[in-house]
């Protein structure tokens, strides 16, 4: 099987996953801003309108408009500066769960860090929000003094244009909280639908180890096969496994899918019409049984399906639906290498969601691991109970057939899927707290 090379930018592709969480969370903290500066907005009118008649005294002194101004923009500016020192240290001691949080998405998260743009932008803030709200009720006041010299501080009362400035705020605050409400409950609504989700397979009692062979000791497709069949052989001699096998990758895993462009034998594109293009999958026989993927029609790889038989091809339901729509693909075949290698189809499996779980699932053809051999995959291993207590085994059994070949990543297929699940379920949470 040939393999193309498809260029992309480094910085896409160490961002592109962790973007739109971010932007998310960038357009929900802009929005609780702009409900606090509401709110502080409001404060200080309500906190001028208890000081109508201590400006009324100062202004009869001597004291101009803009004496005053200065006065409670200064004393506005000052608890700015205050609540945002306060919003640093915060910040600061909140950092490191938002640098574990970014570590789900992107490689870059250790560059996140409190620099001098951070910095300056908070001062920035803090010194805009205390100059425009501690003007607001400046801008709002009236320089008739008979009235609030006549009445007594605590029956004060509010103008007109005061007034109304407040019943704005009042309403801005209202419809950015319920913006708020309204997408973290979607936020809430859409993480309980990935929940319900259907993976298309089993992920109960089921391991992953990781197992990438030395090119330098093992060179030839031959060593690739020797060496799966000697530890599935080990494997399955323990009783409290009930199934194994060894695929390049597995459901919801980190490895980037291979995509193979193809034509249904005997069927012509139209003009303009793209290439098709699937995502390759190789796997040794077992592996639909230990992951508990359904079979449709047709029939699973088997042990006579090596290296010299006719190249045959496992499909998954999308696939077939979407070349062959009411019609029987087995028996057809599939060309791959602009027509020179064919592959026919031997069976239809279930859809799996191989990437997140929020995702429609993508057309999909299994090789015979024997027919498409790599030295990079992943041993699954479905058991009686827990898996947890034999992976040691499972390790010893790898080091019984080559002491120096590493194995890394072990994780139960359960601890994947809830993996997959950690970011929404945070995005949830924060989105829940913010519009709380």
């Amino acid at each position: 099987m040939d393999y193309g090379i498809h260029p992309s930018l480094l910085r896409k592709d160490l961002t592109e996953r962790a973007r739109p969480t971010f932007l998310i969370l960038l357009a929900t903290s802009g929005l609780v801003l702009l409900v606090v500066c509401a709110n502080v907005a409001n404060l200080s009118l309500s906190r001028q309108l208890r000081r109508e008649r201590e400006m009324a005294i100062r202004a009869a002194l001597g004291a101009s408009r803009s004496r005053l101004l200065r006065q409670m923009v200064t004393e506005s500016t000052i608890l700015s500066l205050i609540g945002g020192g306060l919003g640093i240290l915060l910040a600061w001691w909140g950092l490191p769960p938002l640098i574990s949080f970014a570590e789900r998405f992107t490689s870059r998260a250790h560059e996140i860090s409190l620099d001098s743009h951070v910095l300056l932008f908070t001062l920035g803030v803090s010194l805009l929000t205390g100059v425009v709200f501690g003007s607001i009720p400046a801008a709002a006041s009236h320089m008739n003094l008979s009235a609030p010299l006549k009445e007594g501080s605590g029956n004060a009362t509010a103008g007109v244009s005061r007034q109304r400035i407040r019943n704005v705020l009042v309403v801005a605050q209202v419809a950015l909280s319920f913006a708020l409400l309204a997408g973290a409950g979607l936020m809430l609504r859409s993480f309980y639908n990935m929940t319900r989700v259907d993976p298309g397979f089993k992920p109960q009692n089921v391991v992953s180890l990781f197992i990438q062979l030395d090119w330098s000791r093992y060179k030839q497709n031959s060593d690739f096969a020797a060496f799966d069949a000697q530890l599935l052989e080990k494997i399955n001699q323990n009783p409290a496994v009930l199934s194994a096998a060894v695929g390049r990758t597995y459901p919801l895993n980190e490895t980037q899918p291979v995509t193979v462009r193809f034509q249904v034998d005997g069927r012509e594109r139209g003009p303009g019409e793209p290439e098709p293009v699937f995502d390759l999958r190789s796997v040794t026989p077992g592996y639909f049984q230990t992951l508990g993927i359904p079979l449709d029609r047709g029939r699973y790889f088997t042990d006579g399906d090596s290296a010299k038989a006719p190249v045959v091809a496992i499909i998954n339901r999308s696939m077939a639906r979407h070349y062959w729509g009411n019609g029987d693909p087995l028996g057809h075949r599939v060309t791959v290498n602009n027509g020179e290698d064919t592959i026919t189809v031997v069976g239809i499996v279930g859809d799996v969601t191989q990437y997140w779980l929020d995702k429609p699932p993508v057309d999909e053809l299994y090789l015979p691991l024997a027919q498409n051999p790599t030295n990079v995959a992943s041993l699954l291993v479905r058991t009686k109970q827990d898996p947890t207590p034999l992976i040691c085994q499972l390790v010893a059994a790898v080091y019984a057939i080559d002491p120096d070949q590493p194995v890394v990543r072990i994780r139960t297929i359960e601890q994947v899927r809830q993996e997959s699940l950690a970011p929404p379920r945070l995005m949830s949470t924060l989105l829940g707290c913010f519009a709380l």
